[in-house]
């Protein structure tokens, strides 16, 4: 099933999901594209769309004891509102799309690649890889609870670093000259990077952190 929606500049975009994973990407077109692809034995789920003027929300519901996976694949335009993406148990990938995000599994990994306009990534279990082409206007979050926490940034990168974890390394670019320290318990590194800016917090729990500069 693949479904399309008109959207305005700043238009609000949201999916919540149970089971299966959410994969979004940019496009030159003034709408979503949204495809469902079911998959499992059991046919008793349900997907609910609810589209208005500005905003297209997005929501999987199934009945008990149904086992159902449901994966969407979206193209979004490069440049829109407020972005909510949630997954209980599946993973996360959003590319090439600025915008304002907030984004979570419990139980998936979450990649990134090439997006502007990070607020909080969060999951429980899973690992997050990111690709930031430049700083958000606003504070940038990235915590996991078990897993390890990777990110690149690109360009003039302007923010403050505060990075921490309990059980676990920080690796931080030695072009960014921000020193780790260890503590009795975990690590933890803060500094400038560029000419500061929002902040970046990265947290792990039981994991490991790694900061990258790309040229």
């Amino acid at each position: 099933m693949t479904k399309s929606f008109s959207l305005v500049a700043g238009s609000r975009f949201s999916i919540k999901n149970v089971t299966g994973s959410i994969s979004v990407e940019s496009w030159n077109e003034p709408k979503a594209e949204v495809k469902v692809i079911e998959r499992g034995t059991d046919r008793g789920a349900h997907v609910y769309f609810i589209n208005s003027a500005n905003a297209v929300s997005i929501r999987a519901g199934a009945p008990e004891n149904i086992h159902q996976d449901i994966r969407y694949e979206v193209k979004l335009p490069r440049n829109i509102g407020r972005v909510e993406l949630n997954s209980v148990n599946g993973s996360i990938n959003l590319s090439g799309v600025t915008g304002q995000f907030f984004i979570e599994s419990a139980n998936g990994s979450i990649e990134l690649n090439d997006v502007v306009g990070v607020s909080k990534v969060q999951t429980a279990n899973g690992k997050i890889n990111a690709t930031l082409a430049r700083a958000s206007d606003g504070p940038m979050e990235f915590v996991t609870a078990n897993g390890s926490i990777d990110v690149t940034i690109k360009g003039d990168f302007d923010a403050e670093l505060d990075a921490s974890t309990i059980h676990g390394g920080i690796n931080i670019d030695d072009k960014l000259g921000i020193p780790v320290q260890k503590e009795l318990v975990g690590q933890h590194a803060r500094g400038q990077i560029g000419l500061g800016g929002p902040a970046l917090k990265l947290t792990a729990v039981n994991g490991s952190v790694k900061l990258s500069k790309q040229q």
